[in-house]
């Protein structure tokens, strides 16, 4: 059976500049991917922040169809406050399956973002090893909170933006959704 699991924001005090905090908003956001994927057989997980928890799922769920998400909300460097935009997916550079999966989630939310070009995926370098057994483990930072046009974006978008994940996820795990 194919799992899916979320890592949200869980630490108070990231405010939106209009209101409301980051694991508000992206909780709205993982909200909207729970309901697109309520048809698919597969309800996700949200799992806490712990690293050694995490550690634990991944070795846990070796061999089967599964997919780690971190979502959240960016920040541009002071110097560059509120003038950046873009969603971006990150994935660890040595793992072709996080690219190929990075790429759909890319792709899904190219759909919706107003600038499909500032959408796209970042490779991280990572010292520790892979192995070919090893569940994909995505961060997707949706939008800069501190850009006005990003934040409303995603504020207003939540839904639609929790659908285009859904897709991508269920893509990835080779599940049955509907294309809205």
């Amino acid at each position: 059976m194919a799992k899916l699991y979320l890592s949200l924001p869980s630490q108070p005090g990231e405010e939106y500049p209009n209101g409301g905090e980051e694991r508000y908003w992206i909780g709205k956001v993982a909200d909207g991917l729970e309901a697109a994927l309520s048809d698919s057989g597969v309800k996700p997980f949200r799992i806490p922040k712990d690293p050694e928890e995490s550690r634990l799922l991944r070795a846990a769920n070796r061999e089967e169809s599964c997919l780690y998400l971190t979502l959240c909300s960016q920040t541009a460097p002071t110097d560059s406050a509120g003038q950046r935009k873009g969603a971006d997916v990150y994935y660890r550079e040595q793992s072709a399956a996080e690219k190929a999966a990075a790429e759909l989630f890319a792709a899904r939310l190219k759909e919706i973002y107003p600038q499909p070009e500032l959408a796209g995926t970042r490779p991280v370098s990572g010292a520790e090893s892979l192995d070919d057994q090893e569940p994909p483990m995505l961060l997707i930072k949706l939008a800069y909170r501190d850009n006005p046009q990003d934040e409303a974006w995603l504020v207003n978008s939540t839904v639609e933006i929790g659908e285009k994940l859904a897709q991508a996820a269920a893509e990835v795990l080779g599940l049955p959704i509907s294309h809205a």
